[in-house]
């Protein structure tokens, strides 16, 4: 569960703004590969959300994953995860937290604040990137839905999170 902070303990750059910010995402369609307001998929739309504010989200990182599998470093583009989640989800869930490894410090699960970069463990199972919202809240794309800012107590579970 996220922690119970609304987002009000941060600097001001992370406060109201903060929510206002968020706000401005809401309701922007899902697009498959999509990575500005025209439409976002899951991981486009973390990485306009971190480098509209200044902080920086990685577009590749080395796959440890890749290398056990073929005896080689790649890098792992974030084009690779949506290849990889249209077709293999397990392949997928790894790159994700490979990919949330790189990003920012770890945060305890139960400590993330809003404005931390969290993986989600949707009730179905897989991984999905996310944005904290504070209040046992989070922000991510869904298909059908766009961005849209869900509890926690819906089923979901975070399972990692950082502080960007």
């Amino acid at each position: 569960m996220v922690g119970t902070d609304t987002g009000m303990t941060r600097d001001t750059r992370h406060t109201m703004p903060f929510c206002d910010y968020m706000g401005s995402f809401v309701g922007v369609p899902f697009r498959r590969g999509g990575n500005d307001r025209r439409g976002f998929d899951c991981i486009g739309f973390c990485r306009a959300f971190y480098t509209g504010r200044g902080q920086r989200f990685p577009e590749s990182f080395a796959s440890r994953a890749d290398f056990w599998r073929t005896g080689e470093v790649t890098p792992v583009t974030l084009s690779t995860y949506h290849d990889y989640y249209e077709t293999d989800r397990a392949a997928a869930d790894d790159t994700l937290a490979e990919l949330a490894e790189t990003i920012g410090t770890p945060v305890h699960p139960m400590e993330a604040l809003a404005g931390d970069f969290i993986v989600v463990r949707h009730p179905n199972g897989h991984l999905i990137p996310a944005v904290a919202a504070g209040n046992n809240t989070f922000a991510a794309v869904f298909h059908g839905r766009g961005v849209t800012v869900l509890s926690l107590s819906r089923g979901f579970e975070i399972v990692l999170a950082r502080r960007i």
